[in-house]
């Protein structure tokens, strides 16, 4: 047996031509006539011109000679299915190399000077036209890039992952990095690095910035037969039966005239669709030329919004209408109307401040006033002041005109009557009362609606019964229940009253869905778990609508039901999406909003009473195929008290991030240049905003004049500049990558989930991927690692989002070439995990400070500004005690909550602790340290002193090593104090006390 394997391998390993006997199932052939025959294959394979070809049964040596040709003459060679592989055009390009090498310098030059001068080879290949991509280029297997040199694997690793995400792609890839591709890969690094030092950059551009594509500087052609092709769309009659459709010509008049216009219509009325057509119609008939960037409020309504005009117009996606989100797009070079969100127009702006090459920007559902569109229409009217030749348009269902009529001067207003919905009836709790078949027995509460923080103020309705009585002309025991229900605060949910409207619906044997407006998640399940429970349960069709469901569980809620369709949604469902068969709208009145407390600077998630413009819009959803009702579940005098819209969220919102980036692009003072918003911020919010900046070392001074080489760096990241620090602070403590996933992640949205019914099993698959480190971020890390390896298949069983981990992984690979750019050398990570946790746990607190809380309780504490705190349920650390907790934020909702946690030493705490938050108050033979006026930790007279030394050395390391690459001895350094970090100090003697109970020992963990 050992004999005849012995033989069996010889034989396979050598041959008489000394060359190996297996190299002949994967070398091409040298034979002549083998050669001719595939060269001739090839030949009439290009002349005959088609896009593929199948070529079944080869034996080896055909398959792989034409494998080796077909590049040189310019085809390429892919894998249909098993056994079947079949010859392909890449691109319809037929050139030899050194043409393309020509183009591809030349395209080279033009993106470095589009691109300030200031982009990197994965920049350029990024941005590189499709035919420059050569056949190979789409064959790529990572198995076969590792007998490649180490620059140009890397290389070609990049680009497979920019031929994949741009679509580039021609189908199954089984073939090999072949060398015409790895010579072109060397070209381009040849031309880049040529390019590049003939190309100055303008001072303070940053890289990252050059990173949106600047589609407004292309030639767009005009579109082919762009009239007759729209006019023969399927939905050519659709489009003439919306309102907007008849005032096209006056609306394309009235944006002739004036340089901004502000179109008015109802929901539904079709000006997000018709008026980029209307504009781009006019300038076909008169044959000019222009380019269209229509803005979305986000990323699923710019792609749809993209998708239907495409439709409309009868051409392919890309070809005259396209969209460009974060990641993709589908741009080429005769689109002619690009819908893109508010985020991506602002760094287009970045490098090309004057928005060159564009015709017309429209902003569409201004009124939902966010913070990157009120900072965009800032932006846009100095803009106009250059550029009188730009038109503005300007479009939303419920806005204030009168506030945009005296924003932009000389702006013309066009509404467009009617509306698309069937006919609606409007219902007021008291006149919903009446028809409810068991009405509720309310208990009077006693609560009053008295004045509640975060800005919401107090309704001025009625609180007496007989008051009520008069002013809505209502019977006694009527009253009594409205008086109940006007005495409740907005957080609190009649959950009773939503069930009974939907009995009262479902009773009446009237066919259609229905829609339920609920502020957040916590409610959206208690309305579900009392519908489950209703008799009839078992002829509905329940479902969530929230942004913390995966997708597929969002996506359920558009597919028809056997049943009667019911969705529990929030905001998302006011102008997002459209669900066709709704009929009937129950809203509570309640929305969530972000407000940044001005006493405690905290942001907190408040539920408040909407605003009238957002009652309309749900209003909007009601009614699409059918006659529909909107129930309102508060009185009309309720409804006369609301506000008329909602408040900006300039006015409410934390700045920091705006702030920096108003420092990073000149535009002046933050305070000076937010002062020219539609609604400008506070003072208090804004100086909140600078002190953060200065604490984190990123602005000169409190006003913010200038930004500091720190601050430069952090505005270059384009995160939130407290994760901006955190990944710089990784450099040195060699735990890069995990901060990277942490940064990726906290700047999208976790990645867990918590399906109803199965909270216990979410929260156990998360504490076991803490790994006992106790912290959540950790955990995050792993679950990203573990996804990377197992896919979906980890997702499911772990409670994870798939989509929601893969952008965090194109987020944390975007945001790994940024920290490259800005740091050009990042040294390796630890290789061994408790040092990796070690690390992280530093980073953490030496840039989460001061977001420092002591647990005492069950997750039950106080933050180190003194403020009483409860860690999230679901939390790996919601039931720690006697701990030092760092966290990421805290959200007031029904409690104070801590998110994204890690229990740390505290050590850690005290020796990352800025000067300006400690001192030092000496009791005999032990000095108190105060930190942020809150917390008292008593030490040793000898170990105050080891410690004031030890800070001052920590102060001075971080500043030195901090955004600059670190050298040898910097990164044993830090390993040192990851060391002490996770050392308990027993001769320390700590305790950490009240600062209302002077040293009152809690701690029974000291540092």
């Amino acid at each position: 047996m050992g004999r005849a394997w012995g033989k069996g391998w010889n034989k396979w390993q050598s041959s008489s031509n000394s060359k190996p006997y297996w190299r002949q199932f994967v070398d091409p052939s040298d034979d002549p006539a083998v050669i001719s025959w595939c060269r001739q294959r090839i030949s009439e394979f290009l002349r005959s011109g088609d896009s593929q070809q199948e070529m079944e049964w080869l034996s080896n040596s055909y398959r792989n000679t034409i494998r080796s040709l077909a590049p040189e003459m310019g085809a390429a060679w892919l894998k249909v299915s098993k056994g079947v592989y079949a010859l392909a055009r890449p691109t319809g390009i037929q050139t030899d190399p050194s043409v393309l090498r020509e183009k591809l310098v030349e395209s080279v030059r033009q993106i470095c000077e589009q691109a300030g001068g200031q982009c990197k080879v994965s920049h350029i290949s990024r941005e590189l036209p499709q035919e420059l991509w050569v056949s190979a280029a789409a064959e790529l297997k990572l198995r076969n890039l590792k007998q490649l040199p180490e620059s140009c694997r890397k290389e070609c690793q990049l680009a497979e992952l920019r031929l994949v995400r741009n679509s580039f792609s021609l189908g199954d890839a089984d073939g090999y990095a072949d060398a015409v591709f790895v010579r072109f890969s060397a070209s381009r690094l040849a031309a880049a690095a040529a390019a590049l030092s003939a190309v100055k950059a303008p001072r303070r551009v940053a890289r990252q910035r050059s990173e949106a594509l600047d589609f407004l500087r292309r030639d767009a052609r005009a579109e082919p037969r762009g009239l007759s092709s729209a006019e023969m769309s399927p939905l050519w009659g659709s489009r003439q039966r919306l309102p907007a459709f008849a005032l096209g010509p006056q609306i394309c008049a009235a944006i002739r005239r004036h340089q901004v216009t502000l179109i008015l219509g109802a929901t539904g009325c079709g000006k997000t669709t018709q008026v980029p057509q209307f504009i781009l119609e006019d300038f076909l008939q008169r044959s000019a030329h222009c380019r269209i960037v229509a803005t979305q409020p986000r990323r699923i309504s710019a792609v749809s919004v993209a998708e239907r005009v495409a439709k409309e117009r009868n051409t392919r996606l890309g070809e005259s209408v396209s969209f460009k989100i974060r990641f993709e797009d589908k741009i080429e070079d005769t689109t002619q109307v690009v819908f893109c969100t508010v985020g991506i127009l602002l760094k287009v702006m970045q490098s090309n401040p004057n928005l060159d090459g564009a015709t017309h920007i429209i902003v569409d559902e201004v009124h939902e006033r966010d913070l990157h569109t009120d900072f965009l229409l800032i932006l846009l009217r100095r803009v106009l002041n250059e550029r009188p030749d730009l038109k503005l348009v300007l479009m939303s269902a419920t806005v204030d005109p009168s506030a945009f009529q005296s924003y932009f001067e000389g702006i013309h207003t066009v509404s467009i009557p009617g509306k698309t919905n069937f006919p609606i009836q409007e219902l007021f709790l008291e006149e919903i009362l009446p028809k409810l078949p068991d009405r509720p027995g309310w208990r009077r509460s006693g609560k009053s609606n008295s004045k509640g923080s975060m800005g919401q103020k107090p309704l001025p309705v009625p609180q007496d019964e007989r008051a009520l009585a008069e002013a809505l002309q209502l019977p006694m025991d009527l009253a009594t229940d409205l008086a109940w229900v006007h005495q409740q605060r907005p957080e609190d949910i009649d959950y009773e009253l939503v069930v009974q409207v939907v009995q009262m619906i479902h009773g009446s044997n009237e066919p259609g869905g229905i829609l339920i407006f609920m502020p957040g998640w916590f409610e959206i399940t208690n309305t579900i778990e009392r519908l489950q429970a209703l008799p009839f349960a078992a002829d509905l069709s329940i479902h969530a609508l929230h942004s913390r469901l995966p997708t597929w569980e969002q996506q359920a809620i558009f597919a028809p039901q056997s049943g009667r369709k019911v969705v529990v949604a929030t905001v998302l469902a006011e102008t997002s999406i459209t669900v066709e068969d709704i009929v009937y709208v129950v809203d509570c009145g309640r929305s969530r909003s972000t407000f940044l407390n001005e006493d405690t600077k905290i942001s907190a998630l408040r539920t408040v009473w909407y605003s009238k413009a957002n009652g309309f819009q749900r209003r909007g959803r009601a009614g699409r195929c059918r006659p529909g009702v909107w129930f309102r579940l508060f009185s009309s005098l309720q409804w006369e008290a609301m506000d008329e819209y909602q408040l900006p969220e300039m006015q409410r919102s934390p700045l920091e991030e705006l702030c920096l980036e108003v420092a990073s692009l000149q535009l002046g003072r933050p305070v000076d240049f937010l002062a020219e918003a539609l609604s400008p911020p506070s003072k208090e919010v804004l100086q909140h905003a600078l002190e953060l900046l200065h604490r984190l070392g990123a602005v000169t001074d409190a006003e913010g004049h200038s930004l500091t080489p720190l601050g430069e760096q952090l505005a270059r990241l384009q995160v939130h500049p407290m994760l901006g620090k955190l990944l710089l602070l990784s450099v040195p403590f060699r735990c890069h990558n995990q901060m990277l996933t942490i940064c990726a992640s906290l700047g999208y949205k976790s990645p867990f989930q918590c399906p109803m019914g199965m909270e216990k099993a979410a929260n156990q698959a998360r504490l076991n991927l803490a790994q006992k480190s106790r912290s959540d971020l950790i955990a995050l890390v792993n679950a990203y690692e573990g996804w990377r390896v197992g896919k979906r298949d980890f997702a499911r069983r772990n409670f994870l989002s798939h989509e929601t981990l893969d952008y965090i992984h194109r987020l944390r690979e975007d945001l790994r070439s940024t920290s490259r750019e800005v740091l050009s050398t990042v040294p390796e990570d630890h290789t061994d995990p408790d040092d990796l946790a070690e690390a992280c746990k530093a980073v953490l607190t030496a840039g989460l400070f001061p977001n420092l809380a002591w647990l005492q309780r069950r997750g039950k504490g106080k933050s180190i500004s003194g403020l009483p705190v409860v860690v999230h349920p679901g939390s790996v650390n919601s039931t720690e005690e006697w701990s030092t907790v760092v966290f990421y934020e805290i959200q007031e909702t029904s409690n104070r909550f801590l998110y994204d946690s890690t229990v740390v030493g505290l050590a850690p705490s005290l020796l990352f602790a800025p000067s300006r938050s400690w001192r030092e108050v000496h009791r005999g033979k032990r000095v108190v340290v105060e930190l942020e006026q809150s917390w008292h930790v008593a030490v040793d007279v000898q170990v105050a002193d080891e410690l004031f030394k030890l800070r001052q050395l920590v102060a001075n390391f971080l500043d030195t090593v901090v955004g600059r690459v670190p050298s040898q001895w910097q990164l044993d350094a830090a390993a040192e104090l990851q060391k002490l970090f996770a050392e308990k100090v027993a001769t320390a003697g700590g305790d950490v006390s009240d600062a209302d109970t002077e040293m009152q020992s809690v701690a029974e963990d000291a540092w």
